[in-house]
Order: C-alpha cells, then structure tokens, then sequence
C-alpha cells in the first residue's frame, strides 16, 4: 500500500514537472510576442501625437518606452538562454531580428521626416524674404508647428533674427538644414540674391523627396547577405547545441565506428558549443555593417560618403562644388563667389586647401575647369564637356545635370559592388549546410551497410 502512494506521487511529481515545462516553453513564445505588441503600440502611439510644442514631451516619453521595453524583453530571453534554455536563444534571435527590423524602419521614417521638414522650411524662408515679410515672427510661428530639438533651434534662429543679425545666419550650420543646401544659401547670400537661392534649394529638395530611387538597391544589396548570414549561424547553432549530441549518442550505443568527416563535425560541435564566446568578436562586422546601413538610412550614402570618404580625396565634393558654381553663375556673380563657402567651411582641411588654390588661381586669370582638374575634383571629359556648355550658353544646366550624374553614378557602383556579397553568402552557407548534412548523412549509410 506504501509503495502504490509513493509510485502515485511520484506519478504527480513527474506529471507536475512536465506541466510545468510545457507552460515554460509555452511563455518562451508567448511572452516575446506580447512584449514586441506592447513596445509596437507605445511607438505607433507616439507616432500619432500632434507635431506640436506640447506634445514633444509625451511622445518622447513613448518612445523612449517602446525602446525599453523591447530592451527588457531582449534581457528576458538572453537570460533565460542562458540558464540552459537552448530554444531560449533562437527566440532571442528572432526577437532580436524583429527589433532590428523595427529601428530599421525608424531610421528610414526619421530620414524622410528630415527631408520633408527640410523642404518645409526652405519653401517658407524662400516665401517670407521674397514677400519681405518679417522672418523672425514666420519662423517662430513655423516652430509652434514643431517639437523636440527642432522646436528649440527654430526658436532660437527667431531670436537672432529678431536681434538684428543679418539673413547670413541661415546659412550657419545649425541642424536645421543639410549641408548642401547651406552652400547654396551661402552661395546666394554672396551673389545677392538670397530668395533665388532659397526658392532654388527648395525645388531640388522637393525632386528628390519625390524621387522613389533612393539607392534602395544598395540597401537591399548589403542588407541580404546578413539576413542570409544570420539564419546560417542560427540554424547551424541549433544542429550543433541540440542535434549533434544526441546524434552522437545514438551510434555510440549502436557501437559503429564513425567516419571521418563526421568525427570532426562533432568536434567542431563540441568546440563551438564549449567555447562559444570566442567567437563573439566574429559578430564586430555585422555590428559595423548593420551601423553603416543604419547611418545611410538616416543621412544618405552620398552625405556618407562625403563625410568619411571626403577626408582621403576631394572627389566626393565635387558634386556640392559643381551645384554651388551653378547656382553662382545662374545668379550672374563671379565663379569665386562659388569657391567661398568650401574655403571658409568647417570640412576637411583638404577641401579647404584645394578650393582655397582654386580661388587663388582664379583671381590669377586661369581657367576654373582646368584648375578643378588639377586639383581633382574633374577628369578631362568632364571639362571637355562643361567648357562645350559654357560655349553653348548652357552652363548652369551643364553643371547642375553633372552633379546629379555623378551622384546617381556613385550610387550604381555602390549598388554593383553590393551585388557581389550576394554569391558570397549563398556560396558560404551551401559550404557550411554541405559540411553538416554530409557529415550527419555518412554514419547512417555506414550503419545501413553494417547491419545488411
């Protein structure tokens, strides 16, 4: 009778400890996916407030909450992985994706907000000095219309203009505006003709608001070959944490000798899932290549380029050199009017060098073409047809048409060069899934034939 009770309750044991890891591995899939409900209504509720002054407030409250909840639910699953929940750790990475996904589109939202918000403000400056209405009290009525950091620079820009400060500070890097559009301001700040330029500036940032090509491909090349990385090492992780063991258990009891092959899968298993962390420094260029993508979605892979590559060569400037020429010839001031705002810029000390030889040899009576040939910024066909245009009467078009060619030409090398990762990671994963499935396929054919 005392053995029927204890072999009841130990029935009740065993019964309790399987519930109480069904509903484990329940919460495991289940609370990811409330957590990632949760943190996404926080952010849609902060998307959907008022751009407005007194909303600035709650909606950074929201979203700093939507943030931190994913942040907590990333810290729940991490943990639980690592207390011995192998399953724990593929749902980490796949909530990890999911979030990933998430401030990817934050980013791609954020940068077209800027833009739009560029274009906004260059339509109202451009509209208030050619209507000579007072620009500070347009200013700060546009900002009752804003809120955060933007809010507080508009305020502050009405302010100086209220003190008197000339229409120059529009062209003071301020965050407000990109850079190239404060060259142009700049540009017609010197040639007088400031309205021009804004209204100019405007016009070429509503385009390319509008333009539907923004190096998407390039985003999509780079942003491929991870994703194809990333299931590879979560796949074969799982075969090596999960499978490979009792793979290996199970022909150490039939006592067949393995093959080759399949002795150092298994090594190679036991290697990775004992001294997993060594491999953690192999994650550094996903991080930096997940941050370049990230950075190029908010500012752009030209405004990239001409920030990290500009340093090095004074070729990534060429386009903002050519659109500031153009916007100095069509407004009838001199070409080294042009030349000013790279050599007064806070840029690159070797932009400023170079542009600063340009000016120099202009005012000594050389050609402005040649002289941007000397110094870099042209090659020879480039003169030849600009010096074509300015012959025909046509030079403002020519350069301006030559600028965006040359930045829609970075951008298709860029999107050339990406492709080329495509192969690669196709090519890296079939090597790996042929390595595993070979290696746990050649015992079974052994042992097939051991047994016949």
């Amino acid at each position: 009778m005392g053995f029927e009770i204890q072999v009841e309750q130990s029935d009740h044991t065993e019964n309790g400890t399987a519930d109480m890891e069904q509903l484990i591995g329940a919460s495991i899939f289940l609370l990811p996916i409330v957590i990632f409900g949760v943190a996404l209504v926080l952010r849609i509720s902060s998307e959907v407030q008022p751009e407005a002054s007194w909303s600035g407030r709650l909606r950074k409250q929201l979203f700093v909450s939507s943030y931190a909840t994913l942040g907590i639910g990333l810290l729940i699953l991490l943990a639980t992985a690592l207390l011995g929940r192998p399953i724990a750790m593929i749902v980490f990475v796949l909530f990890l994706a999911a979030a990933t996904q998430l401030i990817d589109i934050e980013l791609k939202m954020a940068a077209t907000r800027r833009r739009g918000q560029e274009v906004e403000l260059l339509w109202m400056l451009a509209t208030s000095i050619r209507s000579s209405r007072n620009l500070a009290e347009d200013v700060e009525a546009y900002a009752r219309g804003s809120w955060g950091d933007r809010h507080k620079r508009l305020l502050e820009l009405a302010n100086r203009m209220r003190q008197g400060l000339p229409h120059s500070e529009l062209a003071v890097p301020q965050g407000l505006l990109s850079r190239a559009a404060t060259l142009e301001i700049q540009a017609g700040l010197q040639a007088g003709k400031l309205a021009e330029a804004l209204r100019h500036a405007a016009v070429k940032r509503t385009q390319q608001l509008t333009d539907a090509t923004d190096s998407v491909d390039a985003h999509a090349a780079i942003t491929y070959p991870l994703a194809v990385m990333s299931v590879m090492v979560l796949m074969v992780g799982f075969v090596m944490y999960y499978i490979i063991p009792k793979f290996r258990k199970i022909f150490d009891d039939f006592g067949t000798e393995l093959p080759r092959l399949t002795i150092m899968l298994i090594n190679i298993s036991d290697m990775v899932v004992n001294y997993w962390y060594l491999g953690l420094p192999l994650l550094y260029p996903a991080f930096i290549a997940a941050g370049v993508i990230s950075k190029a979605h908010f500012d752009g892979w030209q405004v990239l380029w001409q920030k990290w590559g500009g340093w090095w060569h004074v070729r990534p400037h060429t386009s903002d050199i050519l659109r500031s020429l153009a916007s100095t010839v069509a407004m009838g001031a001199p070409l080294e009017r042009g030349l000013d705002p790279f050599v007064s810029s806070s840029g690159p000390v070797l932009l400023q060098r170079r542009a600063a030889a340009i000016r120099y040899g202009l005012a000594q009576g050389d050609s402005c073409w040649g002289l941007l040939e000397r110094e870099g910024f042209l090659v020879t066909r480039e003169v030849v047809l600009i010096e074509a245009a300015q012959r025909a009467g046509n030079l403002p078009w020519a350069l301006e048409l030559l600028a965006e060619s040359l930045d829609r030409r970075w951008l298709f090398r860029l999107a050339a060069a990406m492709e080329l990762l495509r192969p690669v990671a196709i090519l890296a994963l079939g090597v790996v899934v042929a390595f595993v499935v070979i290696g746990l396929f050649m015992p079974l054919v052994k042992l097939l034939n051991d047994l016949s």
